[in-house]
């Protein structure tokens, strides 16, 4: 009997207040798994938690090994912008990115990320992005990580 694969998530819970500290995740996968995953022309995609009860991002995704390797620091986040639509599959190459923290607005003006600043809309738990232009931009958040030396 086969079961076919939609999508593998997997939940990578991670508490977005500790900074500087490095992760290193190993996942395997047995030979059946890794068959029915490319049949499916599917791969693994990973979720980053953010601040407990919060948002999950779409982090990154990759097609299997039976070993894979994950690392990245987790010294914060970036905020994007790209220009175009939103579309399944697309593949979004950011104009413009700064490092984030939380509790903070970052004004975007003039094709740049201003300095960021408090605001008393954007909660402690949340990064707020201000568009102070006219364009409509996608916005996001992006961390580094590297999975299998790439």
């Amino acid at each position: 009997m086969t079961t076919k694969v939609s999508f593998l998530l997997i939940l990578l819970a991670l508490v977005a207040s500790v900074t500087g500290v490095a992760y290193q995740v190993q996942i395997q996968f047995d030979a059946e798994s890794i068959k029915e995953i490319f049949a499916a022309n599917q791969g693994v995609m990973l979720a980053r938690r953010g601040p407990a009860g919060s948002w999950y991002s779409m982090w990154t995704s990759f097609r299997p090994f039976p070993n894979n390797y994950l690392g990245w620091d987790d010294d914060g986040y970036n905020v994007y912008l790209a220009v175009g639509q939103l579309a399944n599959g697309k593949v979004l190459s950011p104009g413009s990115w700064t490092a984030a923290s939380l509790g903070l607005l970052y004004p975007f003006h003039l094709g740049i990320f201003d300095s960021p600043r408090s605001a008393s809309w954007v909660a402690g738990d949340q990064i707020g992005i201000q568009n102070n232009g006219s364009d409509v931009f996608i916005v996001g958040l992006t961390a580094n990580i590297t999975i299998n030396s790439r």
